[in-house]
């Protein structure tokens, strides 16, 4: 997981200032994780 997140979502070097912004980016590449991740669990239908 954190490695697509610094890979994919372009996290590896942070280019923002102050903890709030970069928990929310952080919080928002997990969201985009959980996207692209739903439809390999198993019993997803789609």
């Amino acid at each position: 997981m954190f490695g697509w997140i610094k890979a994919s979502a372009g996290l590896a070097k942070v280019k923002l200032r102050g903890r709030d912004r970069v928990d929310a980016t952080f919080t928002l590449a997990l969201a985009a994780y959980n996207v692209i991740r739903l439809p390999k669990l198993p019993g997803a239908t789609a």
